[in-house]
């Protein structure tokens, strides 16, 4: 039976707790539950989870303990990627994390009433989140200590050959055949009716005099979203009653869109991972007789046809989607509609037909362990040899039938975005289906010039991203002595301003004449060396942004503090985080060869600070020159006064005096 004291209690959490979730973090560990991250450097690189893209432009620095995307410019630490991914607030994400890490939340003493309508108030969401999770607790406790529950949902599991530990992983319930026991429950606990019927778990009519528990005398699949959370529920009836619904899955809410959410995913994930490949399946019962016989990467696209978002979910995990759908006709249609769905978001797509109209469930329970795993071996097809098998009666008799599937093997092709590949089908496209070679290019080329005419794109639809206001190089600000001269000035304070962030505490000596005359070391840190030749020029910075940080770090400055990397790559102002961010973080790194096959030693930038900082304050004054250069010369052109123009010409002569000094100095840049 239920301990009456279970509740979903919600408060403020500690700063203790937090400071502890913030010492467990791991970042690649985090961001890995999302995206695919493979080891480049000091780097780990992705896809990125926030664009849709063919190469990985998603970067993780365990160094720095942050992530930046440059296809779509986000960037931060592990806790702003856990919100900018599940949508939550900062509470919650540091909920997340502590689950993550069995971290125990400690929260200041508040009553659950107050709790929950404080969280009702605040976010939804999160309300929702918590009735599931309220729910799900429930159900698995009513399968395993309740009487009816353990004589017909663990008895039903045990037919099906489902073990414990499945039962288990998947946390499996089940609700009792009563009206309202689950939502008395819920109520007592708290939980309003409204909330209730908002997640799906109650029913009752529009004048709220009338409810009933929604999956009363089913057994519980609790659907869970990426990290998972409990998002909603699939219950299946016990026994042959066609009189009412075999499934009943829970409505969309805020917490539940069905177009976005796989089931068993986060279960699957680290597998699919390791393998580059997932089975693709139907059903709740489909998956877990997968893991059942041992295959771990196995998912569902229960209760909605696949889309192009869980396609996008599995391509962070997967180079390959292996879709076991039904032997019946309803199977091999959706399992078809996905191959050219797959294909153009840039995977490979393999195929399993089940005979006699078998799932993967119940063909698995009816031939063994060992025999399901022989069969998968021998009966994975490509989309050519799958299209072939699902059709061999009509092609030995029907030549239109033969035409037809030819045309869709093509349009297929289309989606093909590897030209090797392409080549390799159409080889094997001619050999399946007895046509030329030669004849299958011809028709391709039309349909991918109709394409390309029509503005369709002939292969795996990607966003290319860019990053945002990148500074043009030094070369292009020189060369281009008609552009304005802010974006002149833009490149230097922007250098500027980076290595305050990135190296502005590494401390450059130089040598200084004391006043006996003694030669003498001076030591001072990059940032101060940077203010203090701005304060000395007077310099005031465009740039809103860079102009906000370096008056900040000024404010330091007077009481001692001179800050470093962290300070600012966890900024409380956003854009000057996403700045610093952005500035330390690169995609490219020096690659070895360099060293291994040419025996060129690449110095990185900690080894000549005090060039790069000389040539970048020269380059500073030499574009605020030519600013003034081009400000003189407009002025020149407007004045009638023969003295002013006498004037403003030797004022141009000195400038440009001056400027050629600089060029001479800067030659290696300019």
């Amino acid at each position: 039976m239920y301990n009456k004291n279970y509740n979903a209690k919600l408060a403020q959490i500690t700063r203790d707790t937090i400071d502890k979730i913030y010492g467990s973090i791991n970042i690649v560990d985090v961001v890995g539950d999302y995206v695919n991250l493979k080891r480049r450097g000091a780097n780990h690189v992705g896809l990125s989870p926030f664009v849709n893209e063919k190469s990985p432009s998603f970067y993780v620095n365990p160094a720095k303990n942050i992530f930046k995307d440059f296809s779509s410019g986000v960037g931060g630490d592990a806790i702003g990627f856990v919100m900018e991914m599940e949508k939550c607030n900062y509470p919650e994400a540091l909920r997340i994390l502590a689950r993550k890490y069995n971290i125990e939340i400690k929260e200041e003493n508040v009553s659950n009433e107050e709790a929950i309508k404080q969280k009702q108030e605040n976010d939804i969401k999160e309300t929702l989140y918590t009735a599931n999770e309220f729910a799900k607790n429930y159900f698995k406790t009513s399968l395993h200590d309740n009487a009816e529950g353990q004589a017909l949902g663990l008895s039903y599991f045990e037919e099906r050959k489902i073990s414990i530990d499945t039962v288990r992983k998947f946390e499996l319930g089940y609700n009792v055949d009563a009206k309202t026991d689950f939502t008395d429950f819920a109520m007592n606990n708290g939980y309003t009716l409204d909330v209730l019927v908002k997640a799906g778990l109650t029913k009752t009519n529009e004048t709220k005099t009338w409810k009933v528990d929604a999956f009363n005398g089913r057994v519980i699949f609790p659907v869970h979203n990426l990290t998972g959370r409990v998002v909603g529920f699939g219950a299946r009836i016990l026994g042959n009653n066609k009189d009412v619904a075999k499934y009943i899955n829970t409505s969309e809410s805020e917490v539940y869109i069905k177009s976005k959410i796989l089931y068993g995913l986060h279960v699957a994930k680290k597998e699919i991972s390791k393998t580059g490949n997932v089975f693709l399946t139907e059903g709740y019962m489909d998956v877990i007789s997968m893991v059942e016989a041992g295959f771990d990467n196995t998912v569902a696209s229960s209760g909605t046809s696949l889309t192009e978002e869980q396609i996008r979910q599995l391509k962070k995990f997967a180079t390959t989607i292996t879709i076991l759908y039904d032997g019946d006709k309803a199977g091999i249609k959706a399992a078809v509609r996905g191959i050219n769905m797959i294909l153009a978001e840039g995977l490979n797509v393999k195929l399993v037909l089940f005979p006699d109209n078998d799932d993967p469930d119940s063909y698995s329970k009816k031939v063994g362990r060992e025999a399901f795993h022989t069969y998968l071996e021998h009966n994975t097809l490509n989309f050519v040899q799958y299209h072939k098998k699902i059709n061999t009666e009509v092609l030995k008799n029907d030549p239109l039938k033969k035409t037809e599937i030819i045309h869709t093997l093509v349009e297929t092709l289309a989606y093909v975005s590897d030209q090797i590949a392409r080549s390799v089908y159409i080889k094997l496209i001619a050999q399946e289906f007895d046509i030329e070679e030669t004849v299958l290019v011809a028709e391709l080329n039309k349909l991918l010039r109709k394409k390309i005419n029509s503005g369709q794109s002939t292969s795996a639809p990607s966003i290319e991203g860019s990053v945002e206001n990148v500074p043009l190089t030094p070369e292009d600000l020189i060369n281009e002595m008609e552009a304005p001269a802010t974006a002149a000035s833009h490149q230097q304070e922007y250098d500027l301003t980076r290595l305050i962030v990135e190296h502005g505490t590494q401390l450059l000596f130089f040598d200084v004449t004391a006043e006996d005359g003694t030669l003498q070391k001076l030591e001072i840190s990059v940032c101060e060396l940077i203010m203090q030749l701005l304060s000395m020029e007077q310099v005031v910075f465009k740039n809103k942004l860079y102009a906000t940080l370096i008056k900040e770090v000024a404010q330091y400055f007077e009481t001692g503090f001179v800050p470093n990397e962290h300070f600012f790559i966890h900024h409380t102002n956003n854009d000057i985080k996403q700045f610093a961010i952005s500035a330390t973080t690169s995609q490219y790194e020096h690659s070895p060869q360099w060293l291994n096959k040419f025996n060129i030693i690449v110095l990185k930038e900690e080894s000549h600070l005090r060039t790069s900082l000389e040539k970048t304050i020269k380059l500073y004054k030499y574009n605020m020159l030519v600013e003034i250069g081009k400000q003189n010369i407009q002025t020149l052109g407007t004045t009638t006064i023969p003295e002013e123009q006498t004037n403003l010409l030797l004022l141009q002569k000195q400038l440009d005096t001056i400027r050629i000094s600089f060029s001479e100095y800067l030659k290696p840049v300019v």
